[in-house]
């Protein structure tokens, strides 16, 4: 389908794709950064993910949220294949991302295989190590506007 048919009709496009599959973490401390691409108000929010290992220092901020409801998911598209997020964490990436350049975040609903039980159990017990890391952490809080702050840790 060519890009114009996809602005055109992206319902269609997302419902004949299928859901992104994650690659698996070969190293204990391997973890996810999701590269966010640039974009601006109702675009749709488009991404890769990238295995690094903690021990490499990566550069990247960590997103912290509410997951909120998890009954009427939206869709992010990763490498083109959609992945389904909360509200919340739509909201937050749509508001975070820079719209002249990537920005790169951890955040676990999308860097966490969240249907892989044995990967969560490998990945929970890094997130102290992850947001400690973290050059930026972000907390987003959605109530009836929107608010977000960095915070240097």
């Amino acid at each position: 389908m060519s890009s114009l048919e996809t602005k055109l009709n992206p319902l269609k496009t997302t419902a004949q794709m299928q859901a992104y599959q994650y690659k698996g973490l070969r190293d204990p401390q391997e973890v996810r950064l999701l590269i966010l691409d640039p974009g601006s108000g109702l675009d749709s929010i488009r991404c890769q993910l990238k295995h690094v290992l903690l021990s490499s220092n990566p550069s990247f901020e960590a997103l912290s949220y509410a997951w909120g409801d998890s009954s009427k998911p939206r869709k992010i598209f990763c490498e083109g294949k959609p992945i389904a997020v909360t509200e919340s964490l739509f909201t937050a990436l749509q508001y975070l991302r820079y719209a002249d350049r990537k920005r790169v975040i951890w955040a676990d609903a999308v860097c966490i295989n969240q249907v892989d039980t044995r990967e969560k159990e490998i990945q929970v017990p890094l997130m102290r190590q992850i947001y400690s890391q973290a050059s930026l952490v972000v907390g987003h809080l959605q109530t009836e506007g929107m608010l977000s702050v960095g915070l240097l840790i």
